[in-house]
């Protein structure tokens, strides 16, 4: 399971950690995962977590709106790399 460097970290919850994209180059290029090793999809996520993510993707996507000003933000679950578990990329889009 990746685990990102605590320098790139931007907020944990109980369930959940976001933390900048460590190779990005667009500002507020996050990537958000449980932090339950086992969570590989939907269904494996615990219930007390499903009923989080809503709410911190509603808090995440407002902030990057109102500071950042991406004229469109993506949210979704991309791609699969060994070594990660079920993740979610929440990508801005800038002119």
């Amino acid at each position: 399971m990746f685990i990102p460097p605590d320098e790139f970290i931007v907020f944990e919850s109980p369930h959940w950690r976001i933390n900048h994209r460590v190779d990005a180059k667009l500002p507020g290029y996050l990537m958000m995962a449980p932090k339950d090793p086992n969570a590989v999809s939907f269904y494996t996520i615990a219930p007390d977590a499903l009923i989080e993510i809503g709410l911190i993707f509603a808090k995440v996507t407002r902030a990057i709106e109102d500071h950042l000003h991406p004229i469109h933000l993506y949210v979704g679950r991309y791609g699969h790399t060994g070594g990660h578990n079920l993740h979610f990329h929440i990508i801005p889009v800038y002119n």
